[in-house]
């Protein structure tokens, strides 16, 4: 926990903040803030952060998937933008943080993760009948949303995980996309599917740069 030497914090505050990264695995914004100054929780919460990526990292290296795979730091409302465009329901909470918070938390590109629901669910657009139960999980985990209607968190968790698991033992020159998509789904292109899809957002945010 080197980073909180940098805040000279009471001996239990520290101890709160370790016990909640390390126990609980979230951050505890809302005790800080009582507690400092804006900002000094600002600075605190940005340290909290960085330490619970690192510890996530650790906990989910990903070891077959490359980089550009693993969880990235990305502008959000750019990415809210391009899901608009698609008048999609997960720009939306609590789909959109959720997925985020997934991400981070599997050590996953989070434009992987929204990839995957547009070639499964093009994205959830929200005028499409049963969006609201579709957008629970718009992964298709355990074959469909209408076999298996569960909530956004749980949907999403068991996608990382799958797509984790699904990645092991992958040789550096095998597509991740490919490989993954022969065992994610019965669609032979889906691979192809989701590499497109993961290609244009990231062009969406070249083209749409400040």
């Amino acid at each position: 926990m080197k980073y909180l030497k940098r805040l000279k914090l009471p001996k239990k505050i520290t101890a709160i903040i370790i016990i909640a990264i390390l126990v609980i695995g979230m951050p505890i914004h809302f005790v800080l803030k009582s507690y400092f100054n804006t900002s000094l929780f600002s600075q605190a919460g940005k340290l909290i952060d960085k330490i619970t990526l690192e510890i996530y990292k650790k906990n989910s290296p990903n070891v077959y998937l490359p980089e550009y795979l693993k969880y990235q730091n990305i502008d959000k409302n750019k990415l809210k933008a391009y899901l608009a465009t698609k008048n999609s329901l997960l720009c939306r909470d609590p789909y959109f943080s959720t997925i985020i918070k997934t991400s981070k938390k599997f050590n996953l590109n989070p434009v992987l993760m929204f990839a995957i629901t547009g070639q499964e669910q093009n994205f959830v657009p929200a005028d499409t009948q049963d969006a609201p139960k579709i957008a629970n999980n718009p992964f298709n985990v355990h074959h469909s949303w209408r076999e298996y209607n569960t909530n956004i968190k749980d949907s999403s968790r068991i996608a990382a995980k799958t797509i984790i698991n699904l990645s092991a033992n992958r040789p550096k020159e095998n597509n991740p996309f490919i490989w993954i998509g022969s065992k994610y789904a019965e669609d032979k292109n889906w691979g192809n599917g989701v590499q497109s899809i993961f290609e244009e957002i990231n062009n969406y945010y070249r083209t749409h740069s400040n």
